[in-house]
């Protein structure tokens, strides 16, 4: 009877709990009739429910946090694009070689930003699971322009580029690029040896 009735579920009871503890939300605990811990059963069980609803709140609000980033993202770059294209218009107007200096030094600025918010905008779509990969075929020449892009500060020395096929996502490597060079100015600022 002690056994039947106390013993196993009081078993059960620290059982579920240690569940609950490892994160399983989605198995409720069973109550038998004539369970002496009735009540104590019951209130574990909403506990449960309360913990499995409290995840999904905070997983929903995780999601919008990473939807808003891609979104301010994706809306930044088009004001950053006209900030470049405006630089690089006033670089052929202009003649007066310390404006053209300031202009430059915008222009690299706005790179700078369009870097930073390329990589916000894939780390938020990569979280939310939505990070599309588009392959195509191109030249090994891609990867010298690419370099070159990014390497406002003229700190890359880089190799002879082998001649052949590749089969990438240019906007992907793109960003790779970019990330790599962004992080060897911010954090060391010397001459970049590429092979």
């Amino acid at each position: 009877y002690v056994n039947r009735n106390v013993v196993r579920p009081f078993n059960r009871m620290k059982e579920f709990a240690a569940s609950v503890s490892r994160g399983n939300l989605d198995e409720p605990l069973m109550m038998e009739q004539n369970n002496m811990f009735g009540l104590f059963t019951e209130s574990f069980d909403l506990m449960r429910e309360e913990l499995r609803a409290s995840r999904n709140r905070e997983i929903a609000l995780k999601v919008k946090e990473k939807e808003l980033v891609a979104t301010l993202s994706h809306d930044l770059k088009t004001p950053v694009t006209g900030i470049k294209v405006i630089c690089e218009l006033l670089e052929v107007k202009v003649e007066d070689v310390y404006v053209k200096g300031k202009i430059e030094n915008i222009r690299h600025k706005t790179e700078e930003m369009n870097v930073l918010l390329n990589d916000l905008l894939s780390t938020a779509l990569d979280d939310l699971g939505e990070l599309n990969v588009n392959c195509s075929e191109v030249t090994s020449d891609v990867v010298g322009k690419l370099v070159e892009e990014h390497d406002t500060k003229k700190k890359v020395i880089s190799g002879d580029i082998p001649g052949c096929i590749l089969r990438i996502d240019q906007n992907r490597l793109s960003q790779v690029i970019g990330n790599i060079i962004g992080n060897s100015y911010k954090y060391a600022d010397t001459e970049i040896d590429i092979r």
